[in-house]
């Protein structure tokens, strides 16, 4: 049976290469901005789960799919991808002296039975302060305006203002390994 990841992320395929699997990747294209929840929760579930409803059809029917989404939460507000820089500045700066959680729902199909099995996992980030210098960098990254929440936990600059991690760092990165790995299994029983 093929493993398909549902993602063009390079931080997920690395995950999933680190956690000993070799697989396919496919990428759904979605208009995440058409699904909506004031529920974070709610919300990177159902955009997981219509990332796996729009690549169905597109990937071989022998595979077992996996597609993820992650949200960013900042005081109870929902940060998706920045819509511009001055946005993705606000993002960044608004995690100094504070936390961020990071939400990651995972849904593993496996596209010849129809068996699908999903889940949710969140962590959070808390952070010492960062300087405007440093946040002013972390805006020029290539990737700023790709990630939820403006950032990349596992960005060398970034790194020295994280005091501590409270859950996987994966999570962070939209594809926790330990829930991965359990519902890969899931599909496959």
């Amino acid at each position: 049976m093929k493993l398909v990841l549902g993602s063009a992320s390079l931080p997920r395929r690395d995950i999933l290469q680190q956690m000993g699997y070799t697989f396919s990747i496919a990428r759904s294209n979605l208009d995440e901005k058409a699904i909506r929840d004031q529920d974070p929760c709610k919300l990177v579930l159902k955009l997981a789960l219509a990332k796996a409803e729009a690549l169905k059809d597109k990937v071989d029917e022998d595979s077992i799919l996996i597609t993820s989404d992650i949200l960013m939460t900042q005081q109870g507000k929902v940060l998706e991808k920045p819509s511009s820089l001055e946005e993705a500045y606000q993002f960044i700066k608004g995690y100094s002296e504070g936390f961020a959680c990071a939400f990651a729902a995972v849904v593993v199909t496996d596209l010849k039975s129809g068996r699908q099995s999903s889940g949710i996992e969140k962590a959070t980030a808390y952070f010492q302060r960062i300087p405007d210098v440093v946040v002013e960098s972390l805006v020029k990254r290539d990737f700023v305006l790709d990630c939820s929440g403006a950032i990349q936990i596992e960005d060398p600059i970034l790194k020295p203002y994280i005091i501590k991690i409270d859950g996987e760092i994966e999570t962070f990165m939209g594809l926790p390994r330990l829930l991965t790995e359990k519902l890969i299994k899931e599909v496959k029983s």
